[in-house]
């Protein structure tokens, strides 16, 4: 499941295939501007339980760690 909060938008298709989009081609920055300053941001899973990110910059210390391991 997906959630987003999006500097006060409400969570669209568009919105959500953007994030997805943008998540993909490991365009970080342009991610991390749909996302307000102080975001929550919580990655589940079910191997290794939930990591947690507040506000942007520490989103966008996740999203590069992750492009790194993944590209």
């Amino acid at each position: 499941i997906l959630m987003l909060l999006l500097k006060g938008k409400s969570m669209s298709k568009e919105i959500v295939e953007k994030y997805i989009t943008l998540y993909n081609t490991f365009a970080i920055d342009e991610m991390i501007e749909l996302f307000t300053e102080n975001c929550l941001f919580e990655n589940v899973s079910n191997s290794q339980g939930c990591l947690s990110t507040r506000g942007k910059e520490e989103l966008r210390t996740l999203a590069k760690m992750g492009a790194t391991a993944f590209s």
